[in-house]
């Protein structure tokens, strides 16, 4: 960690860190890891774009979407996998990397904000969809 404790890590020789994503994809990254912790719902593109918009994002298009996920893909904060079912849908899971970038942001507004918050953010929010049974429920 360098930099006031934010995440560094190397990807294609250049160091990447939360504060090079925009705040759209950090919202992203932030949707992805929420509805992966529901057991109802599965990080999908179009349940992203939902989350997003119910938070405040007018009419998302579908380039804007895809463009910043598979950026979030690219800089190693999400993974991305195919729908076996279907074999086109894209399931989007938030990586180690992914969750570093997110406490550390929660860290930097918790500062800014001059208010104490714990950062508890778990694995279980990574959780893939094909390791839930039949009902729904994470294995």
């Amino acid at each position: 960690m360098t930099d006031g404790g934010q995440p560094t890590t190397q990807q294609d020789g250049e160091a990447t860190n939360y504060t090079e994503l925009s705040g759209f994809q950090r919202d992203a990254l932030a949707a992805a890891y929420e509805l992966n912790g529901r057991p109802d719902e599965t990080a999908y593109g179009l349940a992203i774009r939902e989350r997003l918009e119910a938070t405040g994002y007018n009419q998302i298009t579908r380039g804007r979407l895809y463009k910043n996920l598979d950026q979030l893909v690219e800089a190693g904060a999400l993974e991305k996998t195919t729908d076996e079912r279907d074999g086109r849908s894209n399931h989007y899971t938030p990586t180690k990397r992914g969750l570093e970038f997110l406490e550390a942001y929660v860290r930097t507004l918790t500062t800014q904000l001059d208010i104490h918050a714990e950062i508890t953010l778990t694995q279980s929010n990574t959780t893939h969809p094909e390791h839930r049974d039949d009902r729904g429920v994470r294995r």
